[in-house]
């Protein structure tokens, strides 16, 4: 971990020179000390470069404390939830079936696992039917389009937007940000025909940007942007910024980018003022033309062809020398043929066909794929530009697909075409209501985590099927859909394909089945009926694997079980030591507010010249109350302590169930910490286990409907001491780790070093300079005196002194 010392070469000296030479005439003649005298004079240089030196140490003492605590955070995580690195992963379902191990005997006992102690003699006589979901398949009834629409004159002008770019908007102490592409052109056309900026229109699209943002007030409430700043059209047509919230919040233009901040008058003034101005200034134009080709250069088109992607610069496909429009189209697409055919090749079946080729079709680009073995069944394709501007200069728009992207909203797929709201209802169940802003992957990531629904579903780009399969087997589950939006997206047409020759889309449903299972419990022979292939038996958790008749006894399937907790026990203790161990230190690191010396000043490291004398033991003494409440009112650390404090006193059933287990709290001097019943502990993982590894294991990702002991502390690590990933863990993204290689050289605290060592660097050399000018006229000084006695010597002999 780099650090202030192997940053600076710097430190204090007893000499003023440093590592400089210097030919000194030092008092001889005039009697001055004059590096005493020096000294002095530059003393003000030498307290400068010792305070950024004391800052420097400070800063590397919090490091030092916070990866302390993020260090504990990782190894936590590592130790009790981890996959990868640990042994004793408490986030782990195969981890607490240890605790009871049950064995199958009997020929067909690799069809049937179990988990769990019965409390009854149970034996599996046979398992006629396995449960299976109820599974719909259907052909997207969403149009796929590889054409796209007109494109802009490729040997003419394009209209781009003097607006484009970012804006920062800072309500209060929150900033949102918005931007502006090249080509959202805010413009009318008057009666005469000309065009002029709109700016209603412009003030609109600021504030359905700024609805698609959130901000959280003071208060904790979360609104939509757009709720409390307000925008406002000025007499002159400018644009400016308010707190329409009434609270008073200041309001303000943070920062812009691109050509937008062009159109905010003194920019650097605004931002470092913070609101001087929050107006966008339009007198100026909005718009401004540019060769199409130019615009184009520097940009690219991207083909992907069965996972194999090819991006092509347009500035290599466009011949700028053809001044006519459809030529140059033309040339455009012979151009881009050459390096599809070069880049995919041809068709197997039709040699003289590129496997994807592009045409021109009512003035835009049209992509096809050819047959392979005689079919284009199975082949996926899409074509996107650099970016949405470019895309919709070649009128791709967002790109071109021969399946559904996902990634499009309803509008752009033409399920939703006005502005209402549409509900989508599986199940009888209402899933959302959605708008044609809406993204189809948003819609499809909602049906999979709504619990009620009870259906997960999957989209095959390779099959263009929509896949729906109930969460739940057994013959209860059913997928129905309701509403005009369900009906649009997934049902099957309402007609006879068998007299509807038009009818091409093909769906599938398959109802679900339940398990049906012989077993002899305690004596009593039953036929068992269970909608999962997965139940409970009287405290032991069945699951069956396959089909079988017993024909003999031994061809039955019996059960052994036996309770091994120890290694549970151990782990949830240790996890529970190792977590207040941080909780402690956090709590300390925070809240303990630094020592004060007996006259009230505080304790600043020490230099070099006041280590000398001192023994190790009593540097070391001193280090550690200087180092003590380094980190206090650290709000990051404040934060932590909450979010862990609020995962070990949890509320309601889940607290319930914790307590009930021996895991609960105590609360001592404004600390609160874990507590460990190890034998209410044990009863718990011996009575009911399945209910333990619940508490410790489920989690909203795998469809709980809250997260148990373990998800809360993994998201909080994760959180605040995450090593991978862009954006690491809040402390690990400020101190660094030695998790984390790329986040150990580039920290806040270490940047923040690194400027201190080049501040003391140019100090240091302003220090020198200075030296550098009063040795010099010292020793002018020194040899001046010199001159001076001897003539004084010389006078005083010819005068017989």
């Amino acid at each position: 971990m780099a650090s202030v010392n192997s940053l600076s070469g710097s430190s204090s000296s007893s000499s003023i020179y440093g590592n400089r030479s210097y030919n000194i005439i030092s008092g001889l003649a005039s009697g001055l000390d004059t590096e005493e005298l020096i000294s002095g004079l530059v003393q003000s240089y030498q307290q400068k470069i010792q305070s950024l030196q004391n800052k420097n140490t400070k800063y590397q003492w919090q490091q030092q404390a916070i990866q302390s605590i993020s260090d504990k955070l990782v190894e936590f995580d590592r130790n009790y939830t981890s996959y990868v690195y640990s042994n004793t992963n408490l986030f782990s379902s195969s981890f607490f079936n240890n605790a009871v191990i049950t064995s199958t005997n009997g020929t067909n006992s690799a069809l049937i696992s179990a988990s769990g102690k019965s409390s009854s003699d149970v034996v599996i006589n046979a398992v006629k039917q396995l449960a299976t979901a109820a599974r719909y398949t259907t052909d997207s009834k969403i149009e796929s389009s590889t054409t796209g629409t007109q494109m802009e004159n490729l040997a003419g002008d394009i209209t781009l937007s003097k607006l484009s770019g970012s804006l920062t908007i800072k309500y209060g102490n929150t900033a949102v940000d918005i931007s502006f592409g090249e080509r959202e052109l805010f413009e009318k056309t008057n009666a005469d025909g000309t065009k002029s900026f709109d700016a209603e229109a412009f003030k609109n699209a600021i504030t359905e940007k700024l609805s698609e943002q959130q901000i959280t007030t003071s208060s904790g409430t979360t609104l939509n942007a757009n709720d409390v700043i307000g925008v406002d059209v000025q007499e002159d047509g400018s644009i400016s910024f308010w707190d329409k919230s009434g609270s008073g919040n200041k309001v303000s233009i943070g920062d812009a980018t691109g050509n937008l901040a062009n159109m905010i008058p003194n920019l650097k003034d605004v931002v470092s003022n913070e609101g001087a101005a929050t107006r966008i200034d339009v007198s100026g134009g909005v718009t401004e033309d540019k060769p199409t080709a130019e615009f184009l250069s520097g940009k690219s088109i991207t083909v992907t062809l069965d996972g194999k992607s090819a991006t092509f610069q347009l500035s290599k496909l466009i011949d700028t020398s053809i001044e006519d429009q459809e030529q140059a189209a033309n040339a455009f697409v012979d151009a881009l043929n050459k390096e599809l055919k070069n880049t995919f090749g041809t068709s197997s079946s039709d040699p003289s066909q590129n496997r994807v080729s592009v045409s021109l079709k009512d003035g835009g680009l049209s992509f096809t794929t050819a047959p392979t073995n005689g079919s284009t069944k199975g082949s996926t394709l899409s074509v996107t530009a650099s970016n949405e501007d470019v895309g919709s200069v070649l009128g791709i728009g967002s790109g071109l697909t021969n399946y559904v992207d996902t990634t499009k909203t309803l509008g752009e797929l033409g399920i939703i075409t006005g502005d209402e709201k549409q509900d989508l209802i599986i199940n009888g169940v209402t899933i959302g209501s959605y708008d044609k802003n809406t993204e189809l992957n948003t819609i499809l990531n909602s049906i999979n985590s709504n619990t009620e629904a009870g259906v997960n579903v999957s989209y095959s780009k390779t099959t263009n099927q929509f896949v729906f399969t109930a969460k739940e087997t057994g013959s209860g589950g059913r997928i129905e859909f309701d509403g005009t939006l369900g009906k649009a997206l997934f049902a099957p047409d309402e007609h006879d394909p068998s007299t509807d020759s038009s009818f091409t889309r093909t769906y599938s449903y398959e109802p679900g089945q339940d398990a049906i299972v012989d077993a002899t419990i305690n004596g009593q022979s039953m036929q068992l009926t269970r909608s999962s292939n997965s139940f409970d038996l009287d405290g032991m958790n069945i699951t069956l694997n396959g089909t079988f008749e017993a024909k003999t006894d031994a061809d039955k399937v019996t059960f052994t079980s036996k309770t091994d907790a120890d290694t549970i026990v151990d782990a949830v203790k240790k996890m529970v030591d190792d977590m207040n161990a941080i909780i402690k230190e956090v709590k300390n690191a925070y809240s303990t507010m630094p020592l004060e010396k007996s006259d009230g000043s505080k304790y600043e490291p020490l230099t070099d010249e006041d280590k000398e004398g001192m023994s190790d033991s009593a540097i070391e003494s001193y280090e550690e109350k200087a180092k003590t409440g380094i980190l206090f009112m650290d709000s990051d650390l404040s934060s932590l302590y909450n979010d862990l404090r609020n995962v070990i006193t949890s509320s309601g059933a889940d607290g319930v169930t914790l307590r009930s287990m021996g895991i609960s709290t105590s609360y001592s001097d404004g600390l609160t910490t874990i507590t460990f019943d190890e034998k209410a502990f044990r009863e718990a993982l011996e009575n009911d286990p399945d209910k333990v590894q619940e508490a410790f294991t489920k989690s909203k990702d795998s469809g709980a409907a809250t997260d148990g002991l373990m998800a809360s502390f993994k998201k909080i690590t994760d959180k605040y001491a995450s090593t991978t990933g862009t954006t690491k863990g809040i402390l690990i993204e400020k101190a660094g780790s030695k998790y984390s290689p790329s986040a150990a050289l580039d920290n806040t605290l270490l940047n923040q070093m690194k400027d201190i060592e080049d501040q003391i660097s140019e100090w240091q050399d302003k220090m020198s300079n200075k030296v550098d000018y009063y040795t010099n006229k010292f020793t002018q000084l020194e040899m001046l005196m010199n001159q001076m006695n001897s003539q004084s010597s010389a006078l005083a002999g010819l005068m017989g002194g």
